[in-house]
């Protein structure tokens, strides 16, 4: 595995750095979080953008570089192929490889003295360099409880044959908060005392965790996070506007209030326009030169999603005939969410 080389400020005299991770085919929605980042920019801050990446195209780069039209921005790329030329444990089909890389950012990030380090989809809808003047309280971790992993709402839940309720004791060995680390402010000097790059890769290879790097974060600095305002980090999803617990409900309420929405699970909103807040996103996906190739992709998705929909329609409308009982309720009850993708 080869070394890893620090990167060093483009700023004098700012410590501060803002990271994500993305691929070549995540790029076009890279450029929507990164425009909204730039919507919000205040001319007093610096924004040394960081994109961990291995596979970006020198064109892509060309122009996701080109959203840096203000003195006060940079946009760099910082190649990890090496490092992670190994085979990693990917336990759902919308997680990546690149969700590991932010393993590597204690030592990428040597130089600095805090690094906001986020997810891709996600939207800024105020100034992300906010997040540097909150007091971490000695903590190397900032970071927003994971809402629907709260005592209350792990109740009964299971993911990937583990009992969320057992998996986080035993497997993680928590008794406090569960985090979300899809948006994290970091103190480097003490992210690094606590763990090197080369242990969180190990760890990271010692078990099939379900949330990949975010459970080793969340195993190897239990004890050494700082709670940070969910407004931060506003969970997207459906189960969160379900009203299922009060937990949820509370969580919902304050959806306006968010500072920066996260667009997590598999429904994203590239391709479910229709969410929460999506409408946001959107518009922020037209300002970008991307937005041709983003509405072409929905175009596909929508229509592979048709047909799907439209086949298994009337697959669950013929069994539903030959069957009877509860089965028959489950294919008439298959049948009719066909139905509403059909629509």
């Amino acid at each position: 595995m080869r070394k890893i080389e620090p990167i060093n400020p483009f700023f004098k005299d700012c410590p501060y750095a803002i990271g994500m991770a993305s691929s070549n085919q995540y790029v076009p929605y890279l450029a929507v979080y990164l425009q909204s980042i730039i919507d919000h920019a205040q001319p007093n801050n610096h924004y040394d953008i960081v994109v961990f990446e291995t596979d970006i195209s020198e064109e892509n780069k060309q122009r996701i570089q080109s959203l840096a039209v203000r003195p006060n921005l940079s946009i760099r790329f910082f190649n990890l192929h090496q490092v992670f030329d190994r085979n990693l444990y990917i336990s759902q089909p919308h997680f990546a490889k690149q969700c590991y890389y932010r393993l590597a950012l204690g030592k990428a990030f040597e130089k600095y003295q805090k690094v906001i380090f986020t997810d891709i989809d996600i939207l800024a809808v105020s100034d992300i360099f906010e997040l540097f003047q909150i007091d971490m309280q000695g903590s190397a971790i900032g970071a927003c409880e994971e809402i629907l992993w709260t005592p209350t709402n792990r109740k009964g839940l299971k993911q990937l044959n583990y009992k969320i309720e057992d998996y986080i004791p035993e497997v993680l060995k928590l008794s406090g908060p569960y985090y979300n680390t899809g948006v994290m402010l970091v103190d480097i000097p003490r992210f690094n005392a606590i763990a090197e790059f080369s242990y969180l890769l190990e760890t990271a290879q010692s078990k099939q965790f379900i949330n990949l790097e975010q459970d080793v974060l969340n195993l190897v600095f239990n004890g050494h996070f700082y709670t940070l305002p969910n407004i931060f980090n506003f969970e997207i999803i459906d189960k969160v506007f379900s009203g299922e617990t009060e937990d949820l409900a509370r969580y919902a309420a304050s959806v306006d209030k968010a500072k920066v929405y996260h667009f997590l699970a598999g429904d994203k909103v590239w391709f479910f326009p229709g969410l929460p807040k999506g409408y946001l996103w959107w518009n922020t996906a037209r300002r970008t030169s991307y937005y041709e190739e983003i509405l072409s992709a929905y175009i596909r998705f929508s229509h592979k999603q048709f047909v799907s929909s439209y086949f298994h329609y009337w697959k669950y409308k013929i069994t539903s005939k030959l069957c009877f009982g509860k089965m028959k309720q489950r294919h008439l009850r298959k049948m009719n969410l066909c139905r509403e993708n059909i629509k």
